[in-house]
């Protein structure tokens, strides 16, 4: 017999959505890590075969250059108000996302609701150039970074960054 939603919901204590959401990665949806780690635990004991959620929950969209550009950072709430801004360096970059460090806002505070992050860059060939993205994590090693996952770029964008990624590809290469 086959493992239902609602028999892992049940298992792990939470709404059968919240087990859909999960199960399916919807990038639109931030559940909290004990959460997440409940339902897949209950989904195992059920029978859920969960091996291609493990495998694949790590795993980058694009591999990622190391790049330093100084960017403008506006965030912005779901609804488009401005929450803050400031500025950031863009540490590394692909086509899905970048990884930020330095961030400073003028509040120095992050919104707990959902936000976009939009990203002016101030230098090199890419200057000029408005990345949006939505903050996927947070990371401390000694120093707080910030991942984001790139939402809907534009043709022209998407190739202004594939050949600034070819170009620092070259450059590491030799």
């Amino acid at each position: 017999m086959a493992v239902s939603q609602s028999d892992i919901a049940s298992g792990a204590g939470v709404d059968r959505t919240t087990v859909n959401k999960i199960l399916n990665r919807r990038p639109d949806y931030q559940a909290n890590k004990h959460t997440v780690e409940k339902v897949l635990k209950a989904a195992e004991e059920l029978g859920y075969d969960i091996s291609r959620l493990r495998r694949n929950s790590d795993k980058r969209k694009d591999e990622r250059k190391k790049i330093n550009l100084r960017v403008d950072v506006t965030l912005l709430l779901k609804d488009g108000t401005v929450h803050d801004s400031g500025t950031a360096r863009i540490r590394n970059l692909s086509l899905s996302g970048a990884l930020l460090g330095e961030l400073q806002t003028n509040t120095n505070l992050i919104p707990v609701q959902p936000f976009t992050a939009r990203l002016t860059i101030q230098q090199g060939s890419l200057k000029g150039v408005i990345l949006e993205g939505e903050f996927i994590r947070f990371e401390s090693n000694g120093h707080v970074d910030f991942g984001i996952r790139f939402e809907k770029l534009s043709r022209k964008v998407r190739q202004t960054l594939k050949s600034l990624i070819a170009i620092n590809k070259q450059e590491e290469d030799k």
